[in-house]
C-alpha cells in the first residue's frame, strides 16, 4: 500500500462514437476511418471520481490506457480533467487482443506503474464491444478484490477500506470492500467534469509515459491475436426482420379498439405454454459435459438460467454430451427437481464454507476450480450483475476465453461453439469462436426460450468439495431491492409497455401503469426514461438492459434505435405508438399507430373501463 493519501489508477479506452459507426457490408468490416473517437463514458466517470478522491485524501491519479498511437487523444482529455499522469501501451503486436489479453498486459503495466495502488477505476463497460470482462480480469490478475458497478461512495479510509452501493437485478447493494481493489464505474456513480478544448490544449504539453510489450516482460506470442483465446471469425448485420402495418389513428376511440383487439387475438394465437416449447428430451448418461450456472432470485431460480439450461440440452445433443446445472451452495429438493424438469442431466452442488447462495465474490473462485475438476467443454453464465463479475474472474484464473452478453449459440460444421455477440449498440453481430476449452460465455436473458417441464425427468446431483476458495475482502452491508412488484416481471409477462422519454416526463406513468395493470402487463423502458431517473436501471430494455420475449410488446413514445431494438426481438408481436411517423421503432415493430400516446391510452382506458377491465 502506497504512503500518505490515495493511489489511484484508472484504465481508460478510446472508442469510436456509436453513433457514427459505419461497416463495410461487402468486407464485413467496421470501418474506422473519419469516425469521431471519444472517451469511453463510464471510463470519464471513473477518472472524475478518481480526481475527487485524491483531491479530498491526496495522492496521485494515474491513467492509463492500450491503444494505437492516436489513443493519447484520449489521454491529454483525461490529464486536461485532472489526472496527473498518463501511461500509454502502445505496439503493433497488441493488434487484435481480446478481453484476456488486454486484461493481463494492463494488470501488468499496472505492476510496473504503482504496484502499491489503493484502488484501480475501470468503467462498467465499454460501448463500442459491450463487454465489462476487462475490470474482473484485471481484478482477479492482480489477486485483489472488485466491486463491480459502483453507484455511489460512502465512505473510503485511505488504506483500508471503501463502503459504497452497487448495482444488483434487483437494486443496490451497501458493499465494504478491502483495500487495495478494483472497482468499476456504474453511470450512476458521478457526473463527468467537462473540459475546455483550452485545457485539452494545454494538457498536450505534458509527458505520456510509454510502455511496449518488451517492457511489460511480455512476448509478442502472448498478445495480439496471436495470444488471444477468442477470435472474430465474421461480423454480421444486425437488419429488422419485421414490416410494419400501420393502423387508421386518427379516431382515438377506433384507435384503442383496434389496439386492444390485436392485443386479445396475439395473446389468443401465442398461448403461454407454447412458448415453452423447447424440449428437453431424455436424460443423458455420458458424453462432454455443457454446463450452466444456477442463480437465484427471491422466487427461486431465475429465469435465465432456466432458459440456459434449455440451450445447453440443445447444445449437447449436438455434440452427444450432457447438460449439467451448476449450483453454488446449499441446494434445495425442489429446485433439484425443477432442474431436472427442464433439461438438467447432471447437478453440480459447489460446497466450500465461503460459497453460500447469495455471495458472488467468492463464485469465480469456486467454478475455476470446480472447472479444473470436471474439464467441460463450455460454460454458459447468466450475463446479470452477477454472471458479468464471477464468469470474468474464472476465465481469468483458468487463462480461457469468455464471450460476454451473447445473443445467440451456433454449432458449426467442425462440432465448434461459435457464440454471437452484439457491438457498435446492436448494429453488429460479431461471431466469436475460443480456442481454449471450455468454451466460456454470458448470455443475455430473454435470448432463449424456456424449456418445457418434464414430469418424471431425474438428474444425478453430485456434491464437489471444494478448497482453493479463497477469501475476496468484500462484505454485503445492506441490500434495497428498488423494483417495485407493480411493475411486473419483464422476464416472465404476457405482455410488456416499454416507455421512451417521447411520454414526456415521470408526471406521465400513472396512466400508464393504469394501463399495464389492467392489461397484466410488466412495465419497461428505454435506457433514456431510466438516465432520467423516471425508473429504475432493473426496468431497461435493451441491448444494455434486459432481453425480453413477451407475446405482446406496445412501445410507448419510444424512440426504437438499435440498443433497445435488440432487447425486444423475440417478442411475438411489436406494436409501436409514436407521433413522429419517422421514428426509428416502426421499423422494428410488426403494427404502428402515429398518433399522441396520450389520445390512445386514454381511450384506451375508457373502452377497458366500459368493459368492466
Amino acid at each position: 500500500m502506497g504512503g500518505e493519501g490515495m493511489r489511484i489508477i484508472v484504465c481508460i479506452k478510446q472508442v469510436p462514437d456509436v453513433g457514427e459507426v459505419r461497416f463495410d457490408p461487402e468486407r464485413k468490416t467496421v470501418i474506422r476511418e473519419g469516425g469521431r473517437n471519444i472517451v469511453n463514458p463510464f471510463d470519464r466517470r471513473s477518472v472524475t471520481q478518481a480526481v475527487e478522491l485524491v483531491e479530498r485524501y491526496g495522492g496521485e491519479v494515474v491513467v492509463m490506457t492500450m491503444g494505437p498511437p492516436q489513443a493519447e487523444e484520449a489521454l491529454w482529455e483525461c490529464l486536461a480533467m485532472g489526472a496527473d499522469r498518463a501511461v500509454h501501451v502502445c505496439d503493433r503486436a497488441l493488434a487484435g487482443s481480446d478481453t484476456l489479453v488486454t486484461a493481463r498486459v494492463l494488470a501488468r503495466a499496472i505492476e510496473r506503474v504503482m504496484p502499491d495502488f489503493d484502488i484501480v477505476f475501470c468503467g462498467k463497460y465499454a460501448i463500442d464491444a459491450e463487454t465489462g470482462q476487462v475490470g474482473p480480469e484485471v481484478a482477479e490478475l492482480l489477486g485483489v478484490p472488485i466491486v463491480c458497478g459502483l453507484t455511489s461512495i460512502e465512505e473510503v479510509e485511505p488504506g483500508r477500506v471503501l463502503r459504497g452501493y452497487r448495482e444488483t437485478d434487483e437494486g443496490q447493494e451497501l458493499v465494504e470492500v478491502r483495500l487495495p481493489a478494483v472497482v468499476t464505474a456504474a453511470e450512476r456513480l458521478i457526473r463527468p467534469r467537462k473540459v475546455k478544448e483550452a485545457e485539452v490544449v494545454e494538457a498536450r504539453g505534458k509527458p505520456i509515459e510509454r510502455m511496449g510489450v518488451e517492457a511489460l516482460g511480455l512476448s509478442a506470442e502472448e498478445v495480439g491475436g496471436l495470444g488471444s483465446p477468442t477470435v472474430v471469425e465474421e461480423l454480421r448485420i444486425a437488419a429488422p426482420t419485421r414490416e410494419v402495418r400501420f393502423l387508421e389513428a386518427s379516431d382515438g376511440k377506433r384507435a384503442a379498439e383496434q389496439l386492444l383487439t390485436l392485443i386479445r387475438q396475439q395473446l389468443e394465437a401465442s398461448k403461454r405454454e407454447m412458448r415453452e416449447e423447447v424440449g428437453v428430451g431424455p436424460v443423458r448418461s455420458s458424453g462432454p459435459e455443457v454446463w450452466v450456472t444456477v442463480e437465484r432470485g427471491a422466487e427461486g431460480i431465475r429465469s435465465v438460467s432456466l432458459e440456459l439450461l434449455g440451450e445447453a440440452a440443445r447444445l449437447a445433443d449436438r455434440l452427444r454430451g450432457q447438460a449439467c446445472a451448476v449450483v453454488f451452495g446449499k441446494v434445495m429438493e425442489a429446485e433439484t427437481r425443477e432442474l431436472g424438469e427442464r433439461g438438467a442431466d447432471r447437478i453440480y452442488v459447489l460446497e466450500h464454507e465461503r460459497v453460500k447462495g447469495d455471495e458472488v465474490s467468492h463464485w469465480g473462485g469456486a467454478l475455476a476450480e470446480a472447472i479444473r475438476l470436471r474439464s467441460p467443454v463450455a460454460v454458459l453464465c447468466p450475463a446479470t450483475a452477477e454472471g458479468r463479475e464471477y464468469a470474468p474472474r474464472a476465465a481469468a484464473r483458468l487463462g480461457v476465453g469468455l464471450t460476454g452478453d451473447c445473443v445467440g449459440l451456433e454449432v458449426d460444421g467442425d462440432g465448434r461453439i461459435v457464440q454471437l455477440k452484439p457491438a457498435f449498440g446492436g448494429s453488429i453481430v460479431a461471431a466469436i469462436v475460443t480456442r481454449t476449452q471450455p468454451v466460456m460465455a454470458t448470455v443475455r436473458p430473454g435470448i432463449f426460450a424456456l424449456p418445457r417441464r418434464e414430469n418424471g425427468r431425474r438428474a444425478v446431483v453430485h456434491s464437489l468439495r471444494l478448497s482453493e476458495v479463497k477469501e475476496m475482502g468484500v462484505r454485503v452491508l445492506e441490500r434495497r431491492v428498488e423494483v417495485e412488484p407493480k411493475w411486473g416481471d419483464l422476464e416472465r409477462a404476457r405482455i410488456v409497455i416499454g416507455v421512451g422519454a417521447g411520454i414526456g416526463s415521470a408526471e406521465a406513468l400513472p396512466m400508464i401503469e393504469e394501463v399495464a395493470r389492467r392489461l397484466g402487463a410488466a412495465l419497461g423502458a428505454t435506457r433514456k426514461v431510466v438516465d432520467l431517473g423516471w425508473l429504475p436501471r432493473q426496468r431497461q430494455i435493451g441491448i444494455t438492459g434486459k432481453a425480453i420475449g413477451p407475446e405482446v410488446y406496445l412501445a410507448v413514445a419510444v424512440r426504437g434505435n438499435l440498443n433497445h431494438a435488440v432487447g425486444i426481438q423475440r417478442a411475438g408481436c411489436v406494436i409501436a405508438i409514436n407521433a413522429d411517423p419517422q421514428a426509428e421503432i416502426f421499423r422494428y415493430a410488426d403494427y404502428g399507430l402515429v398518433a399522441d400516446y396520450r389520445t390512445v391510452l386514454v381511450s384506451l382506458l375508457q373502452v377497458l373501463e366500459q368493459e368492466g377491465g
